[in-house]
């Protein structure tokens, strides 16, 4: 039986309408909900809950009673997966939240794994010991224990300029643990537009939200409404972004993340304050490639200045091209186009 804990960021609270709260308000399985710090909902004051994070230990011993409730109840001498949900300190809250239970060292932390989805984790204060002296108790104890089974984690590409900001970059964890399957995405926008609903980016919003729903339902989560975006849906919301990249990115400034590591599959990405080559993030390579894959091995030619195209692939190539060119694909036939119009077309 799966237990699926939502924690909301630094100021956020259940009577909000963003990625965090709808996925809790979706769900239809066993569930638990944390306000984040500085919250209406926790009994802190707002200014130390927003900016020194006061409420995230509470919010953990709360989560840590329900996971203890919840297994004497129906989980007695059996594993329980616990999976979590973020974002800000709400995705922090969730590091936490395992890395609390695995030091305990007693019977229900050997009984516990957990999958956490952590959207766009920001402990706040500086990382240099000593910088903050506020904040920096937001950055110990955090890392991926043993405990964890699956660690996605999606970072937002643009923040607004500012010496704010530079006291709340994101967290990274180390991904060397071989007991841990830790993944890392970007997504365009900036930190409150992944989860909120705005006329501002609301592709990124609306992907945020499918991805966060997929990885959960795909551990055991159970939603009312279990319809995913497709395929053509997904890339449609892309091409969105990538026309309008400029409008995004023109103002932002990169944060200062480099060299971030996925285990396994994928290489080191750096997150861009301008428009990329062509594809968007993986989500946006994985889901174009599997729908058209000899069209993204002509973008990758293309985006390394290789300009030939190999006789035995032209056919394939323009079979792609005909299933691009339909209605449901408009917007990214269109990009496409406008991308590889003095390569191949």
């Amino acid at each position: 039986m799966t237990f699926t804990i939502f924690n909301c960021g630094t100021g956020y609270h259940r009577g909000k309408r963003d990625v965090v709260v709808r996925l809790y308000e979706l769900t239809s399985s066993h569930k638990f909900i944390n306000d984040g710090p500085g919250s209406r909902g926790n009994m802190v004051t707002n200014k130390p809950g927003q900016i020194a994070g006061v409420g995230v230990g509470t919010n953990v011993s709360r989560a840590l009673r329900a996971i203890e409730e919840h297994y004497e109840r129906y989980s007695r001498n059996r594993q329980l997966i616990v999976n979590l949900a973020g974002w800000s300190r709400g995705a922090i809250t969730c590091l936490k939240i395992a890395n609390r239970l695995y030091l305990k060292h007693n019977q229900l932390s050997r009984m516990v794994r957990f999958n956490i989805y952590g959207i766009d984790p920001v402990p706040g204060g500086g990382v240099t010991p000593g910088a903050n002296v506020v904040n920096n108790p937001m950055w110990r104890k955090l890392k991926t224990t043993p405990n964890i089974k699956t660690c996605s984690l999606i970072y937002a590409q643009h923040d607004n300029t500012g010496m704010f900001r530079e006291l709340f970059l994101p967290y990274v964890p180390q991904m060397r643990h071989s007991y841990t399957e830790t993944e890392v995405e970007v997504m365009p926008g900036n930190h409150s537009e992944m989860v909120e609903q705005s006329e501002r980016n609301p592709e990124a919003h609306n992907l945020v939200m499918n991805l966060a729903k997929k990885f959960l339902s795909e551990r055991g989560t159970n939603f009312r409404d279990n319809t995913q975006l497709g395929d053509d849906d997904i890339l449609d919301k892309y091409a969105t972004i990538y026309d309008g990249y400029r409008r995004i990115g023109g103002k932002a400034r990169e944060r200062k993340m480099i060299g971030i590591k996925k285990k396994s599959k994928r290489t080191d990405f750096v997150l861009r304050p301008n428009k990329p080559p062509f594809f968007i993030n993986w989500q946006h390579r994985e889901v174009f490639t599997q729908r058209f894959p000899h069209v993204a091995q002509e973008i990758d030619r293309s985006t390394r200045g290789q300009h030939t195209q190999r006789a035995e692939t032209r056919g394939a190539l323009q079979q792609d091209f005909r299933r691009l060119n339909s209605p449901q694909y408009r917007r990214t036939h269109e990009i496409v186009h406008d991308y590889l119009i003095q390569d191949v077309i």
